[in-house]
């Protein structure tokens, strides 16, 4: 089966990095030769540019990436062709509200944006913030805890976001903080919730709650229904249940992957019948929803399969452990 298709979206994590977090050989081979054939490659992903850019320079060939789920689009040369940043505003609101949940939080900002420097650990390089403290949780006790669905997770050791991994391998950009606070004169790209995935829909239902109307979830507000995004957000929801891990980002209310495509195809002249996008997780939907040829991950979860595949009858590859993007490009594309 042959599709007449221009440009691939591909996910990252757990689309075409597997549990290992590498690119298998295979899948590197079919999107060299996708890209040789003309067909652009688009890594598109929730994680931010700096983090995402060791992927991008590993597939040997000049690509333009959707990172920090469609809040900016930026060439692997460091051209930024598109941000739209969270208005500070906003973010102070969520920060706020949000407070039981700070010690999942991490504030990132983008090294590209305005005013930003004395954030930077170099010009390349953006800095984020991450609540460490623990003393500082006020609760109505007047003792410390953390959330009850934290508390409760199992298999899970990660307790706040300061004492993982990903915040020990990127230490030198991180900026420990006993307070998260927004700058006063700088936009922040987004905010990133990361813990267990019960705490994590735990700040889903509290941010609904409070910004009824306002809180977007797993899509972009529709068109003119907000003056720039300045009085709501969009939240994108990443699940690993198997792992008990999940993200939360809060970006501009008019960002997801699937617009991010949709100006990018504009800019290209390719049309979304022309797409071809391939991911796994709820983040991913509404690119899978733009693209003309939808392909899942065979790791994506029962429920996000029930919704994709069986209810809507995109297409499902191999999971990520099994080549599933080389999969999908050879039997639609190559």
């Amino acid at each position: 089966m042959s599709h007449d298709i221009r440009l691939i979206a591909v996910d990252l994590d757990g689309t075409l990095l597997n549990s290992k977090k590498q690119i298998s050989d295979d899948d590197r081979a079919a999107l060299a030769e996708a890209a040789a054939r003309g067909i652009r490659v688009v890594p598109t992903t929730g994680r931010n540019y700096s983090f995402a850019l060791p992927v991008l320079e590993s597939l040997g060939f000049a690509t333009t990436m959707v990172c920090s789920n469609g809040a900016i689009i930026r060439s692997s040369r460091g051209e930024t062709h598109f941000q739209r940043l969270l208005p500070r505003r906003m973010a102070r609101e969520v920060l706020k509200v949000s407070r039981e949940f700070h010690q999942f939080a991490v504030l990132m900002y983008d090294g590209d944006a305005p005013g930003q420097l004395q954030m930077l650990k170099s010009a390349e390089l953006p800095k984020v913030q991450t609540f460490t403290e623990f003393s500082t949780l006020p609760t109505k006790s007047g003792l410390t805890t953390l959330p009850k669905s934290a508390e409760s997770a199992e298999n899970s050791p990660l307790r706040s976001i300061a004492d993982s991994a990903w915040a020990r391998k990127n230490s030198a950009l991180i900026e420990t903080v006993k307070c998260l606070e927004v700058a006063r004169d700088s936009d922040p790209l987004e905010i990133l919730y990361a813990g267990p995935v019960a705490a994590m829909r735990e700040l889903i239902v509290t941010l609904r709650a409070r910004f009824a109307g306002m809180a977007f979830e797993d899509a972009p507000a529709p068109d003119g229904a907000f003056q720039d995004g300045e009085e709501s957000f969009c939240m994108m929801r990443t699940e690993y249940p198997a792992q008990n891990f999940s993200m939360l980002d809060v970006i501009h209310a008019q960002c997801s992957k699937g617009r991010a495509l949709a100006q990018l195809g504009q800019m290209l002249g390719i049309a979304p019948e022309q797409v071809m996008a391939i991911g796994d997780n709820f983040n991913d939907l509404d690119m899978l929803e733009f693209a003309g040829l939808a392909v899942v991950m065979g790791n994506a979860t029962g429920e996000f399969k029930q919704d994709t595949v069986t209810r809507r009858g995109w297409q499902l590859t191999h999971d990520c452990d099994s080549s599933g993007v080389a999969h999908a490009l050879r039997t639609y594309v190559l």
